[in-house]
């Protein structure tokens, strides 16, 4: 059975956050029973098995369990979270959503979608069902991180969301549980977390005016040994086709582009 992992991002509220993106990790069952082991024994060995936070991680100079780092023992320990990621042979799904392209749509439906993180949880749920769908696997469970804001609790809009999806969607017969967790005691969401910053950091350079490479975890996720990585975007002429309803062709070329760009980048030097 296929078993998905889903974190988040960045959040609209935030000035300086030009992004918000879901990025979710599916592997099968015993494929991430073997990632936890190899998960929790670099915790144990680098930060005294306390759990891993890229908020925390990518802050500089080192605070907390991080705190004298230096920029060695940093790459090692990295290294060490995405090789226990790439081990799984894992399919990554992401969604990045353009929060100045989406708060520039009409009212009527800015209200309607409510949030960048609402347009990014039905993008990654529907892909990961397509994945199941792909794969003639069973239905794939999907596990959310917990968020109380956006309701990815047990009864809240974001739960309301999928089962609404459970019932409508084309790919509703592959979407198999919903359930949500705590990336401060799952394993799997915290290389959940791991990978919707990294991807969301690079929508936010290749965006911006930094000019600055693919950042290495990513490059890894992109190039890797892994059995594929599907990121979708909405930002300007997505959300002006939406806007005006029309039947996808935008859309289409858009992701064709999107992914073009990401390897493109990803073999850069």
């Amino acid at each position: 059975m296929l078993k998905a992992y889903i974190d988040e991002s960045g959040h609209s509220p935030d000035k300086v956050c030009n992004f918000v993106g879901l990025g979710g990790i599916a592997a099968d069952e015993e494929s991430w029973t073997q990632f936890e082991s190899t998960w929790q024994a670099a915790l144990n060995e680098f930060i005294g098995g306390e759990p891993f936070h890229m908020k925390d991680f990518v802050c500089v100079p080192g605070r907390g369990v991080y705190s004298g780092w230096n920029e060695d023992k940093r790459r090692l320990f990295m290294g060490t979270l995405v090789s226990a990621i790439l081990s799984m042979r894992p399919r990554f799904v992401g969604c990045v959503v353009s929060i100045p392209d989406f708060q520039n749509l009409p009212l009527a439906l800015r209200n309607s979608l409510k949030d960048p993180y609402y347009v990014g949880f039905q993008e990654v749920t529907r892909g990961l069902s397509i994945i199941a769908e792909v794969d003639n696997a069973k239905p794939i469970a999907m596990i959310y991180s917990i968020h109380l804001t956006y309701g990815a609790t047990e009864a809240g809009m974001a739960q309301q969301l999928w089962m609404s999806m459970k019932e409508t969607s084309e790919n509703r017969a592959w979407m198999g549980s919903y359930s949500i967790g705590s990336p401060s005691t799952c394993l799997a969401l915290q290389a959940a977390d791991l990978f919707a910053y990294e991807l969301t950091q690079e929508f936010e350079c290749v965006c911006g005016t930094s000019g600055r490479q693919m950042r290495w975890p990513m490059k890894q996720f992109v190039l890797g040994e892994t059995s594929g990585l599907f990121v979708n975007a909405f930002a300007g002429p997505v959300f002006e086709e939406v806007a005006a309803g029309l039947g996808g062709n935008i859309f289409k070329t858009f992701q064709q582009n999107v992914m073009q760009i990401l390897n493109a980048r990803a073999r850069q030097a």
